[in-house]
């Protein structure tokens, strides 16, 4: 393979590789609210305090704390 075919080969690569991340950002951005889950929710009781489940932004991590009136 010559240096001008390896290079157009690679600049296609790259410019696909680079479009693939900007749509998958903006994918992630703008995501219908219907389809994300919510973001708090109350999964059970303890003693009088609610056990609540926190969803990061992003959905990868579930956090829980107590919340007591």
């Amino acid at each position: 393979m010559d240096t001008r075919t390896r290079m157009i080969l690679q600049g296609t690569l790259w410019g696909l590789a680079i479009s693939a991340f900007i749509i998958i950002i903006l994918a992630m951005i703008f995501q219908s609210p219907d389809t994300q889950e919510e973001k708090f929710k109350i999964i059970d009781q303890y003693q009088g305090c609610d056990l609540i489940r926190y969803t990061d932004p992003w959905g990868a991590k579930y956090h829980y704390f107590l919340h007591c009136k």
